[in-house]
């Protein structure tokens, strides 16, 4: 079957797609499905932008939808991307691939969690505290060890075990350290006695490192219980109403999976599991989003999730599903790259207006 969705009309106003430039190479494989899709569709118009310079509201102006998948990492940067893409979709009223609801908890892992909470996906019990008490009272609720974690980072990068409540307070202090600042600030007389009264206490150092280096103040705190007896995880990659599917085997001597590289696509597929990601992905609003899962009394636990992932990786796989309307699930073999199917998005979008 093919596929990219055809259906663009043969008559009447073009259908304009701007393709955002990347240092990634994604708008290359968005520009040739373009152009196969452009050689049987005469009303479809694809060219590729620089989105990154002072005049990028002008370089879309004219576009139907945007196709763009910037490699913006860190929070700073991802910041900026979700500003351009909120931008594109409320004011500008432009169809944007990946849309906001797809990227606007990317880099920010607490975000996640508001969405996992508030549409009962299952998994693990997390805690996510900007108070110095009620943060402290993680290891108690939740039980130790405690998986800790930055609110921004891939493949595993500020990701922590931490096995004692010794290891907890120094997390919480080295987070909440300018709370613990205000807290004494009230009670002492001067600043030179809140200095003066605080000397032994590692949250003064914070502190004063903070204030050297102008960083930011607020540093919240994220717990995940620990799962135990998991040798890696599962990847579930939904785009539209399809999904790849993966497994992921731990780094050695690590609880960690994402980021080892070491892939198993011969796992066997939970074909209930699919259903329920595309599912979710439906009802959240998402074009596309990567689901990492773990298992506790083989009951599936969405970890994490994110809509930006490594394409070679699907396109490495022997196929992908697609959830029918009937509900069935039709394997799809043969490799097929996710830009592709980005773009059958797109056009899908397009040609049902």
């Amino acid at each position: 079957m093919s596929v990219l969705p055809l259906g663009l009309s043969e008559e009447g106003e073009p259908v304009r797609v701007v393709v955002g430039k990347d240092s990634g190479g994604w708008h290359e494989r968005f520009s040739a499905a373009l152009g196969v899709a452009a050689s049987k569709h005469p009303t479809l118009e694809y060219r590729l932008e620089e989105l990154g310079g002072h005049d990028w509201i002008e370089r879309v102006r004219d576009a139907d939808v945007v196709l763009w998948n910037p490699v913006y990492m860190g929070p700073v940067a991802a910041s900026h991307f979700k500003e351009k893409v909120y931008f594109l979709e409320t004011f500008m009223r432009k169809r944007v691939i990946p849309n906001y609801s797809s990227i606007w908890h990317f880099e920010s892992k607490i975000a996640q969690s508001y969405l996992l909470e508030h549409f009962g996906l299952s998994r693990p019990r997390t805690w996510v505290s900007f108070e110095w008490n009620d943060a402290l009272g993680a290891a108690e609720d939740l039980g130790l060890p405690l998986v800790a974690k930055e609110s921004y980072g891939a493949a595993s990068s500020n990701v922590r075990l931490l096995r004692t409540n010794s290891e907890v307070k120094r997390y919480v202090t080295r987070h909440l350290y300018y709370q613990r600042w205000l807290e004494k600030e009230k009670t002492a007389s001067s600043r030179t006695m809140t200095l003066l009264g605080s000397m032994d206490q590692p949250w003064l150092w914070y502190t004063v490192v903070g204030r050297l280096t102008g960083s930011e103040r607020v540093h919240p705190t994220y717990f995940q219980r620990y799962i135990e007896g998991n040798a890696g995880d599962v990847r579930v990659t939904v785009i539209g109403s399809r999904a790849y599917v993966f497994g992921r085997a731990n780094r050695p001597d690590d609880f960690r999976a994402s980021g080892s590289g070491l892939i198993d696509y011969d796992l066997d597929v939970d074909h209930a599991l699919l259903r329920k990601c595309i599912t979710w992905s439906k009802e959240m609003g998402f074009d596309s989003m990567a689901y990492d899962i773990l298992f506790e009394d083989g009951q599936p636990l969405v970890v994490e999730m994110s809509y930006s992932y490594v394409a070679s990786a699907l396109a490495a796989a022997r196929g992908h599903w697609l959830l029918c309307d009937d509900g069935t699930l039709e394997y799809i073999e043969g490799p097929v790259w996710p830009q592709d199917l980005w773009v059958g998005l797109a056009l899908d979008c397009t040609s049902s207006r």
